[in-house]
């Protein structure tokens, strides 16, 4: 081997060495999470498993502990809080559908408050304060 080829052959594994550190210390794109919630849960250990193992207590509380794609499971109970969602890409669902998870206005309030893009809430009943009747109009803001 030349010189020349043995130079150029040490720069070209010294560049080599350096790509790969930088596309190992590339940010990876962090997986969604499942967070549960339970409004009747013995113990909470976020973000949950099960509605029998659940992480939040409300779906508050899994909102803020949430990133975007994250999905949260809501499990059957009656939640009386307003949920506002500030984070893209959120989905809120019930586990049981709505005839068994009720969200309720905890005064003249709205339900729900979504503030951001590509938000999913799916399968749950949303009830006005004062009211056992559903009305989504008056309690979603969009």
């Amino acid at each position: 081997m030349t010189s020349h080829t043995s130079a150029t052959h040490r720069r070209f594994r010294r560049l080599g060495a350096a790509t790969i550190v930088v596309l190992l210390g590339a940010p990876m794109a962090a997986a969604a999470t499942t967070r549960w919630v339970n409004d009747n849960a013995a113990t909470y250990v976020p973000p949950g498993t099960s509605c029998s193992t659940a992480g939040y207590a409300t779906i508050q509380a899994a909102v803020n502990a949430a990133a975007a794609g994250d999905q949260i499971r809501v499990c059957p109970g009656k939640y009386v809080e307003t949920v506002a969602i500030g984070k893209s890409n959120l989905t809120v669902l019930s586990t049981a559908g709505a005839a068994a998870t009720m969200v309720k206005a905890p005064s003249s309030a709205f339900v729900f408050v979504i503030t951001a893009t590509g938000v999913t809430v799916r399968g749950l009943t949303i009830i006005s304060a004062g009211t056992a009747d559903a009305d989504i109009g008056v309690n979603v803001a969009i």
